[in-house]
């Protein structure tokens, strides 16, 4: 009895004891069931974004690759257009005309170096926009419910006929450059002696000097300033014209290849897919005329050309034990000239395309794109 005098003399304590280990026990519980929740979405998190780093890695590669394998046509179009060989055999062969033949050759030359540097630019950058606009489509498709509103389907069918708007660049784009470069070039190269001797100083002037003066030819009307002005929207980079056409001259195409495969009565594009490469060029359009590409693709030029200089001041350097370094007379830095556009797609181009994939901007802005439609935010 005593036992049980006892119990009920302290049975508030044993309740409220019981209470407290209870309690603790239960919240105990619920603190490693959160706990656990947690740790487990930490984890999908972080595998997520190990997925998703992997996926855009794979995604730089696939686009350093692409142009690798654009170079060679790039450079059969640009060695086609400004044939430097033709000209030195005529010097051989035809030695009553070799003066003009001089002049000629020294200016194909220069124009030959710098179209090709501003078409490297000019081809990794815009696809990088490219690639990393599809990279980021496909990441959101593979992530996210089909049944989504913000999942943009790309199919093979839709791959492959946006990629082929770069076309535009390789046929009327280069075209157009060929020619805006040879103005600029006889322009500032035109004057200079065959005589006058050239270092790398001189060779860094005279390629911004044609940079410069190509560049303004094509730079945006007063006019048409104005209007971007009071509209808000940013002036685009002149060079922007290259890349894609303008868009009343598009009809009901979407892409350029799209407009020759109709004319020419080739394998015609799905309604469904015509309106997602619409969808795709329209805000590709939108990124190459932004000033973030503006600045990207300056930034691209300027990574470009510095890697073409180094290229020319080797062969340029100062003799052995000299600290100037050595000028020689232009007529004899014609050769190293064309050596170094030669070296620019050696090798599938890899020195110049992997100095251009390693731009800070360049990659900076390509994962603002690839994140921009990775999340889904661009087809809100």
């Amino acid at each position: 009895m005593g036992l049980w005098d006892f119990l009920k003399r302290h049975r508030r304590k044993f309740y409220v004891t019981g209470a407290i280990v209870g309690g603790t026990y239960a919240l105990g519980k619920v603190v490693q069931w959160k706990l656990s929740e947690y740790s487990d979405r930490l984890m999908a998190e972080e595998v997520s974004q190990a997925r998703k780093k992997h996926h855009y890695e794979s995604n730089q590669r696939t686009c350093k690759m692409t142009a690798v394998t654009l170079l060679p046509s790039l450079r059969e179009s640009l060695f086609s257009s400004l044939d430097t060989e033709s000209l030195t055999t005529k010097l051989k062969t035809s030695p009553e005309s070799k003066v003009s033949t001089w002049q000629e050759l020294k200016t194909v030359t220069f124009a030959r170096l710098v179209t090709s540097v501003y078409a490297c630019c000019l081809l990794v950058t815009f696809l990088r926009v490219q690639l990393n606009i599809l990279g980021g489509c496909m990441y959101n498709g593979e992530m996210q419910d089909s049944s989504s509103s913000n999942v943009f389907h790309i199919s093979t069918e839709v791959h492959r006929e946006y990629l082929a708007a770069v076309q535009y660049f390789l046929g009327p784009g280069l075209s157009r450059l060929v020619q805006l470069v040879q103005q600029a070039v006889n322009d500032v190269v035109g004057s200079i002696s065959l005589k006058e001797r050239i270092g790398p100083a001189d060779m860094e002037r005279i390629l911004t000097e044609v940079r410069n003066c190509m560049e303004s030819q094509i730079a945006v009307p007063p006019l048409a300033s104005a209007a971007s002005a009071e509209s808000g929207r940013v002036q685009a980079h002149p060079l922007v014209m290259l890349l894609l056409p303008p868009e009343d001259t598009m009809g009901t195409s979407t892409t350029p290849a799209a407009a020759s495969s109709d004319a020419s009565g080739g394998v015609s594009i799905s309604p469904e897919a015509q309106g997602y490469i619409k969808h795709l060029m329209a805000h590709t359009r939108d990124i190459v005329e932004s000033n973030d590409f503006r600045s990207t693709l300056h930034s691209s030029l300027g990574c470009g050309f510095q890697y073409c200089l180094t290229g020319l001041a080797t062969h340029l350097g100062s003799p052995e034990g000299s600290r100037v370094a050595e000028c020689l007379p232009l007529a004899k830095i014609i050769p190293i000239i064309n050596a170094q556009t030669h070296s620019l797609f050696a090798h599938q181009g890899d020195g110049i395309v992997s100095s251009l994939m390693a731009e800070e901007l360049l990659n900076q802005f390509s994962a603002n794109v690839y994140e921009a439609f990775s999340t889904g935010s661009s087809f809100e």
